[in-house]
């Protein structure tokens, strides 16, 4: 029994981990109620250890004053309404919706990658669920001598 609290406790300190930070960007994201255009500069590529991406520099306009803002956007590849991956950076000269706090202009989103992050998450929380549910019972089975 102490076996099977010791194998489920990691897996479950993550989902509760996983959803304290899934609320906490929800949180932020309820108060960026403004929108706003902004358009794509320039691109710039940069490498973080053994990854490569790319982050685009767009200009928007609040209340007369233009800004700039690097956003790392990743663009949904999609198959049959399926995202199944994501292209880094949107073209030159493109036009974006961004969001933003009204309080603290700060806090400010492209909405493009918006939608990637809410998919992922609940595949994982679906994923996750599913391992939890399954591992208990596997351990359980090959304790009494069913998996030998």
């Amino acid at each position: 029994m102490i076996s099977l609290v010791l194998s489920v406790a990691p897996m479950a300190t993550f989902c509760i981990l996983a959803l304290l930070f899934y609320q906490w960007k929800k949180r932020i994201e309820g108060r960026l109620t403004e929108r706003v255009f902004g358009t794509v500069i320039r691109n710039r590529a940069y490498k973080a250890r053994e990854n490569y991406g790319r982050v685009s520099l767009i200009e928007y306009t609040l209340e007369g004053k233009t800004y700039q803002k690097e956003f790392q956007v990743n663009q949904l590849i999609y198959f049959r309404k399926i995202p199944i991956g994501q292209k880094k950076g949107l073209p030159v000269g493109t036009t974006t919706e961004l969001r933003y706090n009204p309080q603290n202009r700060e806090q400010i989103i492209s909405t493009v990658d918006d939608q990637f992050g809410k998919k992922f998450m609940i595949g994982i929380f679906v994923f996750l669920a599913i391992l939890s549910a399954i591992l208990p019972v596997l351990i359980l089975l090959d304790r009494v001598g069913f998996l030998r």
